[in-house]
């Protein structure tokens, strides 16, 4: 399912859709499926920052070597400076094949604090005491968790965070795709084997589940087949009809023929 792009003709639109398709279908045959925090970052400017509120300023994803680094800007209270905390996160498990899509991260290290609007180094100090002792970092990490776990495809415990992509709001936008002149669902037989994480990109592995390929091919196969069959009965039926039609035709001529000569 695409959505349409402004005031673009339907013709226009079918073309960006399909695009997107072929697009994914590339990668695949790749074997792999890059994404780039840039992009990851682009798309919860546009779509989410508006919805952080107060406290919760900004949120960005770096893909960093052996898992992502969560950048959260916060203002915890009115009377305190904004503070930067960064979670370190790595891949604990995942499930990506048809019907299951989600992700479990874990933190890796205690999330690290920074202020960045200071400068005097007794400042510094002072502000990492109170955060250390007063506020406490589980605080911090308390207002990033409980706003993001507003999304409804995110679920966040603390040290442990899962993605679930079946409960995105654009998830039947995704997985919706098919393939182009056959029709068939990409993500019906396509899985990910391998996630490799690097600086700046995460690289997915696919994995195509051949049993499953086979089965829609066949059933393709075999509605090509009855569409053809019934295509060829109307034929057989229609021409059946016209050669009635035509002998009934010929009978009638006939009798009139004879019935003035008389």
């Amino acid at each position: 399912m695409c959505l349409n792009e402004g005031n673009l003709s339907k013709e226009a639109n079918l073309f960006l859709c399909e695009k997107g398709e072929i697009l994914i279908l590339h990668h695949l045959l790749r074997g792999q499926i890059v994404i780039k925090d840039h992009t990851v970052n682009e798309y919860i400017e546009k779509h989410y920052k508006d919805s952080f509120g107060d406290k919760l300023k900004d949120v960005k994803v770096f893909f960093i070597d052996g898992g992502l680094c969560l950048c959260a800007a916060l203002k915890p209270h009115r009377l305190l400076p904004d503070v930067m905390v960064d979670i370190n996160f790595a891949l604990d498990s995942f499930d990506f094949r048809p019907g299951a899509h989600n992700f479990n991260f874990r933190f890796t290290e205690k999330p690290k604090l920074t202020f960045p609007e200071q400068r005097s180094k007794v400042s510094l100090r002072i502000l990492n005491f109170i955060f250390e002792k007063i506020v406490g970092s589980k605080r911090i990490i308390g207002i990033v968790s409980r706003k993001l776990n507003e999304m409804s495809f995110l679920a966040w415990n603390y040290d442990r965070v899962t993605l679930d992509l079946d409960k995105h709001p654009e998830a039947k936008k995704l997985f919706e795709k098919r393939v182009p002149l056959i029709g068939m669902k990409i993500f019906d037989f396509i899985g990910v084997k391998e996630i490799l994480f690097g600086k700046g990109e995460v690289v997915l592995k696919p994995k195509i589940y051949p049993d499953d390929l086979v089965e829609k091919l066949q059933d393709i196969r075999d509605l090509v087949a009855a569409g053809r069959e019934r295509k060829e009965t109307t034929a057989t039926v229609a021409t059946a009809a016209t050669d009635a039609t035509t002998a009934t035709s010929e009978r009638e001529q006939i009798f009139s023929r004879d019935w003035c000569k008389e």
